[in-house]
């Protein structure tokens, strides 16, 4: 009886103990658990400058490098760009590849490629000097409202954000972004958060006279530089703990360099959006870092070489490595967050049908010539890239 009372006691005891061993080891994984939640939410936020812009993909390669995640992006004009398609699933690495690969003239020319033009056309070049079109329209002369279209610039970016072209709210992709723009008739900031990202991106770099503006729900949008070409505040109001903020800044010209009416004109429209930089840097708080590459008088038109401004980007970040340290991960913490930024949110569709739009200069006939791609069969992004680099300066639209 002694040896049954015994047994039962030992056994109680096991069971506690147990218990008090799994109760510990759930102690540990929920304090585990907590550790991991604890990490401040990053918001990193990318200014506008046109081919300045190209600094930040340096920017990103670093913080990669370091184990640094972000949580929130947020744009203006080309950080947008740049944030947008990052935030879409893009690596530093193919940013790069996009940068050194496009071919520039060709996407921010106003015009076709002049070998692609009938004898017809080349005569017409010659005749009328002026380089953009006008129009009569309820017996008032029109004018067009920028220079250049931005349908081939669409192009690209269409093409670039594809994984995520079934994401309709930014909060929903790989990392959730924001697209900052000015709405050019009421002077007022439009955040996008939502709708077809592309379109978001292109209107947040639609330089006033230079891009036409985007008209998105009624509102024409134009660059978000002219409102907040740093837009530090819109990432603190998604709820970040500290904030990465990266000022490519514009390009202040020396004295020699305002000679003429429109070395004046750029000169007054850098100094203004300065301006509304100083005012969000003023915004920052402690434990956020500021990285403010050196890149000196480059111009921001200049992306033939923007290429070259990846390194300094990477520098700068290096640089305030100090700082940024303290929001450094651990190896499987960042692996887990680097696939999710990575991952793709579509398959490769199927071809259900093909439509060509916007040629008025090329043949719809010319066009099914050169194409390879077939209804019923797999989407080649490949073969559209071709036909965008053969066709598309001479196209108004999209295919």
């Amino acid at each position: 009886m002694r040896l049954i009372f015994l047994f039962i006691l030992m056994f109680c005891v096991f069971l506690d103990g147990s218990s008090f061993f799994a109760s510990e080891r759930n102690v540990d994984a929920n304090e585990s658990l907590q550790q991991s939640t604890k990490r401040p939410k990053i918001g990193l936020v990318l200014s506008g400058g046109g081919a300045r812009g190209a600094a930040h993909i340096g920017v990103l390669k670093a913080l990669e490098e370091n184990r640094i995640p972000v949580d929130v992006i947020v744009g203006t004009s080309m950080g947008s760009i740049v944030g947008g398609l990052y935030a879409a699933g893009v690596s530093p690495e193919e940013l790069e590849y996009i940068v050194d690969n496009t071919d520039w003239d060709a996407a921010l020319s106003p015009s076709p490629r002049r070998d692609l033009l009938s004898y017809r056309r080349k005569s017409d070049d010659r005749k009328y000097l002026l380089g953009f079109e006008m129009g009569i329209k309820d017996s008032k002369v029109r004018l067009p409202q920028g220079l250049i279209s931005g349908n081939k610039l669409s192009f690209i970016l269409r093409s670039e954000v594809l994984r995520a072209e079934n994401v309709k709210h930014f909060d929903n992709l790989a990392i959730p972004f924001r697209a900052v723009t000015t709405n050019i008739e009421t002077g007022g900031m439009v955040v996008i958060e939502d709708g077809e990202l592309s379109t978001a991106l292109r209107a947040s770099m639609a330089v006033p006279g230079a891009f036409t503006p985007v008209n998105r729900d009624g509102d024409l949008l134009v660059d978000g530089g002219l409102v907040s070409n740093l837009p530090i505040e819109i990432a603190q109001r998604l709820g970040v703990d500290h904030v990465i903020a990266v000022d490519i800044g514009s390009e202040i010209y020396s004295l020699e360099k305002l000679g003429s009416i429109v070395g004046l004109t750029v000169q007054t429209v850098n100094v203004l959006i300065q301006q509304n930089i100083d005012r969000s840097v003023a915004a920052l708080e402690p434990g956020d870092v500021l990285i403010k590459p050196q890149l000196g008088e480059f111009s921001s038109t200049n992306f033939a070489e923007a290429g070259s401004l990846v390194p300094i980007g990477y520098e700068a970040t290096q640089e305030s490595l100090s700082r940024l340290l303290q929001y450094q991960v651990d190896e499987k913490t960042y692996a887990e967050w680097l696939k999710t930024q990575r991952r793709s949110f579509i398959s490769i569709p199927d071809i259900t049908g093909i439509k060509i739009k916007g040629n008025q200069r090329v043949s719809t006939a010319q066009i099914k010539a050169r194409m390879k791609l077939k209804e019923s069969g797999y989407l080649n992004f490949t073969q559209l890239k071709m036909i965008w680099k053969t066709f598309m300066p001479s196209m108004n639209s999209n295919l």
